[in-house]
C-alpha cells in the first residue's frame, strides 16, 4: 500500500471511529449543562499555485487534509475550566511528482480561572506546531511572521495569575509567564529560536473611593539564539496613581524606571530609562475621548503623545487612537490604531488597524503594520459568503538595518449548510510577499467539509 492509500485508510478509520463513538453522546448532549464537548470533523482540499510563496513556484501542489478536533469546557459560579486539542492528517502532492504525507499542526490549549469572595486565581498553557508560511495567521503572530520560508514553528507557554484584596483597601496581584518560539527545517536564516520569561508583583492602595495607588516591581528575560545570542534582562518600578473626578473624568499618571542588562557576543551593557505619564479619560454618552503623554529617558529622549476615541454606535462600535512619537534620533513618526464593526440587515463588516513599534528576531527597531477588512453577508438561511483582506508590513525605524518586508491576502468563500452541523465552503484566496529584491504570489482554491458534534456529559 502506498503512502497516498495508507492516509486515506487512517484518515477514514479516524472519521469512522470518532462519528460512531459519539453518535449517541450527541443526542443527549445538554445546552444548558455546565459541562459541555464538542468534537469537530474537518476534510479539506486545496489546490494552490505556489504553496511556499517561493519566488519561482515549483509547481500546483494539491493538499488534502483530516483534521479532528476536540473542545470542553465546564462552568460555573465560581470557577471556570476549558480544553481543547486538535491534529490533523495531511497528503500533499506537487506536479504530480513530490508526495508528502504528515501528522499535521497538532495543538492543544488548557484554561483554569477561579473567583474566590475577595480574590482570583488563573493559569494557562498552550501548545501548537504549524508551518512556518502560515504563522502570520495565528493570533499570537509576531513581527518575525511576516517572512516566507519552508520548515515549522513550534510554540509553547504557560502563564499565571493570582490576585486578592480585589475590593479591599489594600491587594496584591502576581504573575508569570514563559513562552517559547523553536523552528525547524526552515530556510530563512533569520528564524531562530527564542524564549521569554516574565515575573511581576503589583501592590494596590485605596487612598479612597475615587483614588487609588500601584506600586509594580516586574522582571523579564529573553534569549534570542541569533548570530549574537542575544539576551536581555530588564527589571522595571512603576508608581502610578488614578483619580476619578464628577462627571466622569478620570486623571491617571504614572512614574516609572528600568535597568536593562543586553548581553551580544558575550558583551554586556546596561541601559537605565526613566518615564513618566500623564493621562485622562472623559465618559460620554456614547463611549470615551481619552489622551496621554509620556516622556521618557532613553538614548533618543523619546516624547509621545496619543489621542483617541471610542464609540457604541446603533449598529456597531468605534474605536482609533493615534500616537505621535518624537526622539531626537529619528524625528516625529506616527502610528495609528483602528477597531471599527457594523453590524448590517444579513451580515457584517469590520476594519482593523494596528500599528507598534518593537524589535525582531536581529534586535533590530522596526515598524509593524497590519490591517484587516472583512465582510460577510447571508443569501438565505442555509447560505453566506465571507471577504476578507489582509495586510502586514515590516518597516526599519530609527535607521535600523531592518528591510522592508509586505504580506498580504485576498480571499472569496461561499458556504453552505447541507444538513444539521454540517457545512460545506468553497473559495478562492490570493497571497503576495515581497521584500528587498524579490516577490511572489499565489493563487489557491478550496473545498473545506466540517461536522460539529456535541457531547453530552
Amino acid at each position: 500500500m502506498g503512502r497516498g492509500s495508507k492516509f486515506k485508510a487512517t484518515a477514514i478509520a479516524i472519521a469512522t471511529v470518532a462519528i460512531g463513538s459519539t453518535e449517541l453522546s450527541a443526542q443527549n448532549a445538554n445546552p444548558n449543562s455546565p459541562v459541555n464537548g464538542n468534537l469537530g470533523l474537518t476534510t479539506r482540499v486545496v489546490v494552490d499555485s505556489n504553496q511556499s510563496l517561493n519566488e519561482t513556484s515549483p509547481g500546483t501542489t494539491v493538499t488534502a487534509s483530516e483534521s479532528l478536533s476536540f473542545g470542553y469546557t465546564s462552568e460555573t459560579s465560581l470557577q471556570s475550566f476549558n480544553f481543547s486539542a486538535d491534529a490533523a492528517l495531511r497528503y500533499s502532492r506537487t506536479d504530480g511528482v513530490t508526495e508528502t504525507s504528515a501528522f499535521d499542526n497538532p495543538g492543544a490549549r488548557l484554561g483554569y480561572s477561579r473567583q474566590g469572595a475577595n480574590s482570583s486565581f488563573n493559569f494557562s498553557a498552550n501548545y501548537r506546531t504549524r508551518d512556518v508560511i502560515n504563522a502570520l495567521d495565528a493570533e499570537d503572530a509576531t513581527v518575525d511572521d511576516i517572512t516566507v520560508s519552508t520548515g515549522t514553528l513550534e510554540t509553547y507557554g504557560a502563564r499565571f495569575g493570582y490576585d486578592f484584596g480585589t475590593d479591599a483597601p489594600f491587594g496584591l496581584s502576581f504573575s508569570a509567564s514563559q513562552n517559547f518560539r523553536d523552528y525547524n527545517d526552515t530556510t530563512d536564516p533569520d528564524l531562530v529560536d527564542s524564549q521569554n520569561r516574565s515575573l511581576g508583583v503589583t501592590a494596590r492602595l485605596r487612598f479612597s473611593p475615587v483614588t487609588q495607588g500601584t506600586l509594580s516591581v516586574s522582571r523579564s528575560n529573553s534569549e534570542i539564539e541569533n548570530a549574537d545570542n542575544t539576551e536581555k534582562q530588564t527589571t522595571s518600578y512603576r508608581f502610578g496613581v488614578s483619580h476619578e473626578l464628577r462627571r466622569g473624568l478620570s486623571l491617571n499618571a504614572n512614574l516609572g524606571y528600568s535597568e536593562t542588562e543586553k548581553t551580544e557576543s558575550s558583551v554586556t551593557t546596561t541601559t537605565d530609562v526613566s518615564s513618566l505619564s500623564i493621562g485622562a479619560s472623559q465618559d460620554l454618552v456614547n463611549g470615551a475621548i481619552f489622551g496621554n503623554v509620556k516622556f521618557s529617558s532613553d538614548d533618543n529622549d523619546r516624547v509621545s503623545l496619543t489621542f483617541g476615541r471610542s464609540m457604541e454606535l446603533p449598529d456597531g462600535s468605534l474605536s482609533a487612537s493615534v500616537t505621535a512619537i518624537n526622539d531626537t534620533g529619528s524625528g516625529t513618526k506616527f502610528l495609528g490604531n483602528l477597531n471599527y464593526s457594523k453590524d448590517l440587515p444579513r451580515g457584517g463588516f469590520n476594519v482593523g488597524l494596528s500599528q507598534s513599534l518593537t524589535t525582531n528576531n536581529d534586535d533590530e527597531d522596526v515598524k509593524f503594520s497590519r490591517l484587516g477588512v472583512g465582510f460577510n453577508q447571508s443569501i438565505n438561511s442555509v447560505s453566506r459568503i465571507n471577504l476578507s483582506m489582509n495586510v502586514a508590513r515590516t518597516q526599519a525605524d530609527a535607521g535600523s538595518g531592518a528591510g522592508e518586508k509586505t504580506r498580504g491576502d485576498i480571499s472569496a468563500s461561499y458556504t453552505q449548510e447541507l444538513a444539521e452541523d454540517w457545512n460545506m465552503s468553497v473559495g478562492y484566496r490570493h497571497r503576495a510577499f515581497s521584500e528587498t529584491g524579490t516577490s511572489a504570489e499565489s493563487d489557491s482554491v478550496f473545498l473545506t467539509l466540517t461536522k460539529n458534534i456535541a457531547l453530552g456529559f
